[in-house]
């Protein structure tokens, strides 16, 4: 007899006076009589060609038990939700499993060996066909020759929910080139489990890079530098269930130098995720930021408690990439403080013209180590040696025009020049040295934040 088990239940058993044609609907560690159906009135007898006596009860087997009265017993043992029961030509009487079978789905071995219907049995009703076989009772049905008869429930476990993610979740300096997996199973040992796996840099992730695949593994390759990615696995069984896991993430190696921020890899700010690195003493955001309402460039933000934003030639897809443009006082939220937080995270602010001073320093005035590989040209080459990871984002003039995408680019100061300008990091695209001068504060430039 073989059997698929899963975990502990409680099933309860009702009987009426006189006798009753049951079943065991779990396994038990104590399967005796006396112990199971303590008000019993009779010996319980199975029917193998003639009636037998068994003092202990067997799964796959119906037996009569005799009561006085009217009674109910709780049965706790593991649950059974298939079954391969023998049987001998002629009839048998055989049980059930922990939730409901539909005798359409009964199937035996060998096949068409079954030459009867399922019938159960009723103290006050007497015997009756039944089309779905319950937990608790016990069935006769006949077979033209030795065999075996094999039960399947319609109830279904769905697979438990997908977990240990490698790489783990939230992983720093990961390489462009690995194998993701996972692990994942289903209580019912005869389900075949199959995964979709969702992949991208949104969170959650909406694209399906394998469907219906059946190793707990994936292998990547050629992933972006310097992104964050985020997964989820979708587990599906056989019978049409099916298990959502977490979404996870993790980020691959930088492009170019550096290092992260000592216990803080990233920043996750208004929906957006910013790479730190580690210049000298000093903790930076890797990417400009990007946070804000867009207004059109012949507009000028105002003090209105949002936060106002160019987007290069008003196009939203050059603040996705380059980050926003931002005017002096929007950015510093209308103070002249230098050091002020401005549009920066909590614990971060807009560096002062003497945080610029020693971030040029720390580079030796290399301008090229601040830009990213492939951002300006000739002697003005980025190497990003820093990990700074500067892009060419261009400018907003204070007239409203655009200019210089690709080819220079600006970060404003939180420090006064007077109160007209203020001072700004320049890192010109065919230059290799930093400059750090005073420009009009209607102008709109990049943006980095630095650890406080």
């Amino acid at each position: 007899m073989l059997q698929c088990l899963n975990a502990q239940v409680t099933d309860t058993i009702y009987v009426e006076p006189g006798w009753n044609l049951l079943s065991l609907p779990v396994i038990v560690s104590d399967g005796s009589k006396s112990s199971l159906f303590p008000s019993a009135v009779s010996d319980a007898f199975i029917y193998q060609g003639s009636y037998i006596a068994k003092d202990t009860l067997e799964n796959g087997f119906g037996f009569w038990l005799k009561f006085d009265t009217a009674d109910s017993f709780f049965i706790t043992g593991e649950s059974i939700h298939r079954d391969t029961i023998n049987v001998t030509t002629g009839w048998n009487i055989i049980g059930s499993l922990t939730a409901p079978v539909i005798v359409g789905t009964i199937s035996s071995e060998p096949p068409g060996i079954i030459n009867s219907d399922f019938f159960s049995y009723l103290p006050e009703a007497g015997y009756q066909q039944t089309d779905t076989l319950h937990p608790g009772f016990g069935y006769w049905v006949k077979v033209i020759q030795d065999g075996s008869i094999i039960l399947f429930s319609v109830y279904n476990n769905p697979p438990t929910q997908p977990s240990n993610p490698n790489p783990s979740d939230n992983s720093v300096d990961v390489d462009t080139n690995l194998t993701i997996s996972w692990t994942c199973s289903d209580p019912d040992d005869y389900d075949i489990i199959t995964y979709d796996i969702y992949f991208d840099i949104n969170n959650p992730p909406s694209t399906i890079i394998s469907s219906n695949q059946a190793d707990t593994s994936l292998a990547l390759s050629n992933l972006g530098l310097s992104t964050t990615y985020y997964w989820k696995i979708v587990a599906k069984d056989s019978r049409g269930d099916s298990t959502t896991g977490p979404v996870w993430s993790f980020m691959t190696r930088y492009n170019g130098g550096g290092i992260h921020c000592p216990g803080l890899p990233y920043v996750v700010y208004e929906g957006k995720t910013y790479n730190t690195v580690l210049i000298g003493d000093q903790c930076w955001l890797k990417e400009n930021l990007d946070i804000g309402t867009m207004i059109d460039s012949l507009q000028n933000p105002t003090d209105n408690g949002t936060i106002e934003k160019y987007c290069y030639r008003n196009d939203p897809a050059n603040c996705n990439t380059y980050g926003g443009l931002y005017q002096w006082n929007e950015a510093m939220q209308y103070t002249t403080i230098p050091g002020a937080r401005g549009i920066c995270p909590s614990g971060w602010h807009i560096p002062t013209l003497t945080e610029y001073q020693i971030l040029n320093t720390t580079v030796g005035n290399d301008c090229n180590a601040l830009k990213a590989i492939g951002q300006g040209t000739g002697v003005g080459a980025g190497t990003n040696t820093s990990g700074f990871s500067a892009l060419q984002g261009g400018g907003r003039r204070p007239g409203g025009s655009f200019d210089c995408l690709g080819l220079d680019s600006g970060f404003w100061g939180s420090t006064e020049y007077d109160p007209g300008y203020a001072y700004f990091m320049f890192l010109g695209g065919t230059a290799s040295d930093i400059s750090l001068s005073s420009r009009e504060k209607g102008n709109g430039f990049s943006f980095r934040c630095v650890k406080d």
